[in-house]
């Protein structure tokens, strides 16, 4: 969310408020290598994507039921940012893609025994 808003403003420090995230990974609220990550979007070509937080619970949820994994929320995030990217004709289904999650959902499992 950090990144999309220095985007859209370039007083982005003083009017962001962050917030608290099931995905703890991304929720880094004013991130120390930001004008590098500007400069990597800006020369790909890339772009920014904020995902919600019952969009990253969904991709998470998504992951184990279809492969029997306990993903991070951070790779659920990332799973629902391609689907993202899919809609925007940014990729399409014969791109190859390379999704990394690099943590698991056992250090949450307060949250799977709720849900």
């Amino acid at each position: 969310a950090p990144l999309l808003e220095s985007y859209k403003d370039h007083n982005w420090k003083q009017n962001f408020s962050p917030h608290p995230s099931v995905a703890y990974g991304l929720a880094v609220p004013y991130p120390f290598g930001i004008d590098l990550m500007h400069k990597v979007i800006d020369e790909s070509g890339g772009d920014v994507i904020a995902i919600t937080e019952s969009e990253i619970l969904e991709g998470a949820r998504e992951i184990e039921i279809k492969e029997g994994l306990l993903i991070s929320p951070e790779g659920g995030a990332t799973l629902k940012a391609v689907s993202h990217l899919l809609t925007k004709n940014m990729i399409t289904k014969e791109d190859k893609i390379l999704l990394l999650n690099t943590g698991s959902d056992y250090k949450q499992l307060e949250r799977l025994i709720k849900d």
